[in-house]
């Protein structure tokens, strides 16, 4: 007897555009700033973007962390959370 599973719905959030569509753009947004010498990069966490990198923090300490770009994660919002990165 072969059981049936049924596909699981893709993850969809609030503006209709699936996890794998924008988390594909931003691999290749990362790629990129990779390639143009940019050592941050940009991450989704609780639905939003992250810039993750290395950044001081006291006297010539320098520390991992994600800095919260204030954008909800979207396809659109990709461009605009790199625009922020490079800022």
């Amino acid at each position: 007897m072969v059981k049936k599973t049924r596909e699981q719905p893709k993850s969809n959030n609030t503006n209709g555009s699936s996890l794998e569509d924008y988390s594909q753009l931003i691999d290749v947004t990362n790629k990129d700033l990779r390639l143009r010498g940019h050592k941050a990069s940009l991450e989704v966490r609780k639905d939003r973007f992250y810039i993750r990198g290395t950044f001081p923090v006291g006297n010539e300490e320098r520390k991992r962390a994600s800095i919260s770009t204030g954008i909800k994660a979207s396809i659109k919002g990709v461009a605009l959370a790199e625009t922020r990165l490079l800022d």
